[in-house]
This record gives structure tokens, C-alpha cells and sequence, in this order.
């Protein structure tokens, strides 16, 4: 129960701020983004989730010519194919939802951006005897990403990398985006950001 109210209000967190970037949107310096991503593991803990399916949502508040505030969240997926899991447990998966604060800079058609923030972290294991069932051990851990991209008409198509969690037991992973953007103008009309009085 407990496990669930950090997710509800992770959850209410991110809507209440997603409507005020809304509400307090500049010009056309302010838009939301959604899309797909997938990429590997890339450190020790890619043996157990070698790689991740998200769908990252953003949202970006306008602060001057070349640079926004930014929101992200979204779902990161990890599945364990791995054939090396105990002969008792049926399936392992992990999922991330993160709540992340960050800064992005436009120089151009292209963008670097880096945030910093929480997740929930579920690791769900399934046992073959009923008698056990499954196993939950779900945390809040710390989450940082830095990606960088560029930007197509209505799209971004970029590279994230992110580390969750305390080293020495954070997982490190990429992720090769496409995103679709709402609002803001389309970079055929302008570059907004180099023309903003």
C-alpha cells in the first residue's frame, strides 16, 4: 500500500507541474513532447536487464532565445531474457518512472539538455511455485540524464544517457529517442529561439 502511494503521488506531482508549465507558457518558447525510445544497459547491470522500452514525456518552459526549463517523466521498461535466472523464478522484470527537473540549451537545430530528479523503481520477480508468487521491491532512487539531439520540423530525434540508483548498485542505460512535439512552432515557420526579442 505504501509502495502505491508513492506512485499516486509521483503521479498528482508531475500533472500539477505539467499544467503550470502550461499555464505559464512565453511566446512560442514553451511546448510538450512525447515519443519512443530504446537502447542497452551499459554497465554491470545489463547481465540482469540488458536493455530498456520507454515512452519519455516532457515539458518545457521558455526562459530565453536559446534556452528551457524542463520536466521529464515517462516509463522506462527493462525485461530479463536472460536463460541464466534461477531454475525457481519464472520471470524478472524492472520498471522506471522518473520524476526529473532540468535545464535544455538550442544552439541551432540541435539541443544538449541534462536533468536531474527521482524514480520509482519496481523490480517485480515471478516465482514457477504459486505457493510463493511474486516478489516487489520497489524504491525511490536518484535519477540523472543528459541527452543531446536534433530537431526535424515537428521532431527531435536524439541520444539520452541516464544513471539510476547509488553507486556501486546503479543501473546505467541509453536510450535513442524520437520525439513529437505539441505546441511551441514548427522550425519551418522560425527559430523561435534565435529570434525572441
Amino acid at each position: 500500500m505504501q509502495n502505491l502511494n508513492i506512485f499516486k503521488i509521483c503521479l498528482i506531482t508531475l500533472i500539477l507541474i505539467t499544467g503550470s508549465f502550461h499555464l505559464l507558457a512565453q511566446k512560442g518558447n514553451s511546448h510538450f513532447s512525447f515519443g519512443a525510445e530504446f537502447g542497452p544497459a551499459i554497465n554491470w547491470q545489463r547481465s540482469g536487464f540488458p536493455f530498456q522500452v520507454g515512452v519519455p514525456v516532457k515539458a518545457y518552459l521558455g526562459t530565453g532565445k536559446k534556452g528551457q526549463l524542463m520536466l521529464r517523466s515517462g516509463l522506462h521498461y527493462f525485461p530479463n531474457l536472460s536463460k541464466k535466472m534461477d531454475l525457481d523464478i519464472e520471470s524478472l522484470t524492472r520498471t522506471a518512472i522518473p520524476l526529473a527537473f532540468g535545464y535544455r540549451h538550442n544552439t541551432g537545430d540541435w539541443y544538449v539538455e541534462g536533468s536531474f530528479g527521482l524514480a520509482y523503481d519496481a523490480i517485480i520477480t515471478t516465482y514457477k511455485d504459486p505457493l510463493i508468487g511474486r516478489e516487489e521491491d520497489i524504491t525511490l532512487e536518484l535519477h540523472q540524464g543528459i541527452e543531446f539531439g536534433k530537431r526535424f520540423s515537428r521532431y527531435d530525434i536524439g541520444m539520452s544517457i541516464y544513471n539510476q540508483g547509488s553507486a556501486p548498485f546503479s543501473i546505467l542505460f541509453v536510450g535513442f529517442k524520437i520525439m513529437y512535439r505539441l505546441g511551441g512552432k514548427k522550425k519551418e515557420q522560425e527559430n523561435w529561439w534565435e529570434n525572441e526579442d
